[in-house]
């Protein structure tokens, strides 16, 4: 029986210290990666850790762009619109926007002189104005008014914006200072 009880030792030993090999560290426990919501939502973090949900919409839009000077103009892209008032730039500017994801409602908006997006980038005269069409749209909230225009910063951490909503044209309008991406999202 004594040598029954040493095997069994031995092996139990060797069991518990294979167990342990095996854990890199027993005590610290590991995050999900990855987005795991159950309804497949495409979920971005604001600086203040708040999630917004970005629609989407399965239209393809391509890309526009046009020369807009110091007197103003507009781009459209689908149901989309950029609107740039006189003299927020000086000089003949090519402004592109395109639809920066598959699928997602991301809108990528530059305007150039010399090097892609100088003048984006750098800022306006005058804030232009992006309005963003959620009339195709999926992924809505219940109630369309939590939706917000958001600045996806180049962090990965998104940003909202002062947003004006009509409901009646299924539209959401932000003033922006720059350009880079920017979406439509709610609060989730």
């Amino acid at each position: 029986m004594t040598k029954f009880i040493k095997q069994f030792s031995t092996l139990s030993v060797l069991a518990m210290s294979l167990f342990l090999w095996s854990c890199d560290n027993i005590g610290q426990t590991t995050a999900p990666t990855g987005d795991l919501n159950p309804r497949g939502y495409a979920i971005f973090s604001s600086t203040t850790g708040e999630q917004f949900v970005v629609i989407r919409e399965s239209e393809d839009l391509g890309i526009v762009s046009g020369s807009i000077g110091a007197a103003g103009g507009e781009l459209h892209l689908g149901n989309h619109s950029l609107y740039v008032p006189e003299g927020a730039v000086e000089q003949s500017t090519v402004f592109t926007m395109s639809r920066a994801d598959d699928e997602l409602v991301r809108l990528r908006l530059s305007a150039t002189v010399n090097d892609h997006n100088d003048v984006g980038s750098a800022g306006f005269e005058k804030p232009v104005r992006l309005t963003i069409s959620f009339s195709g749209a999926e992924d809505l909230p219940e109630s369309t008014d939590k939706l917000e225009v958001i600045y996806f910063r180049p962090d990965g951490l998104v940003d909202p914006q002062s947003t004006w909503l009509d409901v009646s044209n299924e539209s959401a309008s932000g003033e922006l200072p720059h350009f880079s991406d920017f979406g439509l999202a709610w609060p989730f």
